[in-house]
């Protein structure tokens, strides 16, 4: 699902330790953070904080936890975002999933391309039965997106976020939805 979609062009390569840099544009960027605060609980990241969060994903890339992508430039060197498979359990089969852009993707499809890549991922080499996802309730972009491709929401037993998910048994039908979304 790389490619063109919508004015996006670019890759999505494994997230690397040299996107550390770009990682510091993205969460210091508020547009990019105003539905995220209450995820990281923190509302500026200074070098130290980017460095523990590099460390943290890369080593739960490392111990197969999670599954960090790059939504990058054409050339793979700069990244934009990255999508993730998160809480990764062979035994329960099913992992979040989530997704941080910088605001100069949005509305591009790159959303689009990094969700798909990522429940393709999912449910094709990892076999997984369930992939959900969570926003901020007040987050109505990333609502609509999953509305739109027919990602139903669910009970959350947290208020602090709006929940929607993919069974398995309907992945080919969302797949459809957003390759159609897809320009080519």
């Amino acid at each position: 699902m790389a490619g063109k979609s919508k004015g996006w062009s670019g890759v999505i390569r494994p997230l690397v330790a040299s996107d550390e840099a770009q990682l510091t544009v993205i969460l210091n960027d508020r547009q990019v953070m105003q539905h995220l605060f209450k995820v990281f609980e923190r509302e500026e990241w200074d070098a130290a904080a980017i460095r523990e969060r590099m460390a943290t994903l890369l080593e739960c890339m490392k111990d197969g936890t999670r599954l960090s992508f790059a939504l990058a430039d054409p050339a793979g060197d700069k990244m934009w975002g990255h999508v993730d498979l998160m809480h990764l359990g062979k035994v329960t089969g099913e992992a979040e999933c989530g997704i941080i852009l910088h605001h100069r993707l949005w509305g591009t499809g790159a959303a689009a391309q990094g969700i798909g890549f990522a429940l393709a991922h999912g449910f094709g080499n990892l076999e997984l039965n369930r992939i959900f996802f969570r926003t901020s309730p007040g987050n109505m972009k990333m609502q609509g997106f999953f509305r739109k491709h027919d990602i139903p929401q669910v009970a959350s037993s947290d208020p602090m976020y709006a929940q929607f998910e993919v069974l398995g048994s309907v992945w080919p039908s969302v797949k459809a939805s957003i390759e159609k979304s897809v320009p080519r």
